[in-house]
């Protein structure tokens, strides 16, 4: 009788001890770097922008000229001043054929293409002091606009993106000024894939998994590009902040 006991109670003691594990593994994400599954903590952190020169540089490459590729453009932003000059959330900068996901001056968040960087406003316009996630996806040449996983705007263009430009820049623009004002985090590059093409819900898990398409991720819990490209560490301008606040949701 005892020794049953013993069995019954080292066998609790395991299921204890399994549950807990899958406890620890259900509060972490799936590495992706290279294709095997990888739990470990979540320890996603937030890019806090303040003043005017802060951005994260991350060095020009092939990958983010799309050409005429699907793609997708996603990130968590956190705004905490008004857009009486522009505030670029991410980017891409050069000559031609330039993309931009910025609040543009005077109007709603915009999705700015091609040459003329002119601002193709989406009618969204943001509260202050509020997490909202923001997904630009290209489908064939339907361009879709997303906040929050619901589509909010959708317009036809096919711009042949063939520019690599200087950098891509979070929370800053081409000549490191039109700082950010406010939080980002959960950023994203696909090139070769329209993610989000209906109403989603934005997970950290769905923005994590493995993905051969993605050739740029960062939820700065790290210094480095975090995508299966690994490209090292970006140039932090300006000093920016990093903070533990990060959407309660995600």
């Amino acid at each position: 009788m005892r020794f049953a006991a013993v069995i019954v109670l080292v066998s609790a003691m395991l299921v204890a001890v399994t549950t807990a594990v899958a406890q620890v593994k259900l509060q972490g994400h799936a590495s992706i770097h290279g294709s095997t599954t990888i739990t470990y903590p979540i320890n996603a952190q937030s890019a806090y922008f303040t003043t005017s020169g802060q951005g994260i540089l991350f060095p020009a490459n092939s990958d983010f000229s799309f050409g005429t590729n699907d793609f997708t453009i996603e990130a968590w932003a956190y705004h905490t001043a008004n857009n009486s000059t522009y505030r670029q959330l991410m980017g891409i900068w050069g000559a031609t054929n330039l993309w931009q996901l910025t609040w543009c001056s005077g109007t709603s968040m915009s999705l700015v293409w091609q040459s003329s960087g002119s601002c193709n406003p989406t009618g969204f316009n943001p509260s202050l002091n509020t997490w909202y996630h923001y997904a630009w996806t290209r489908q064939g040449s339907t361009n879709r606009f997303f906040v929050n996983g619901t589509l909010q705007f959708s317009t036809t263009d096919s711009t042949n993106y063939t520019n690599v430009g200087s950098y891509v820049g979070i929370g800053v623009a081409y000549n490191q000024s039109f700082t950010f004002a406010g939080y980002v985090t959960g950023v994203r590059v696909l090139n070769g894939q329209a993610a989000y093409t209906s109403n989603f819900t934005p997970s950290h898990a769905t923005t994590f998994a493995h993905n051969s398409n993605c050739v740029l991720l960062t939820d700065f819990s790290t210094t480095s590009d975090q995508s299966p490209k690994a490209r090292g560490a970006y140039t932090n301008q300006g000093s920016v902040t990093f903070s533990s606040f990060v959407p309660t949701n995600w």
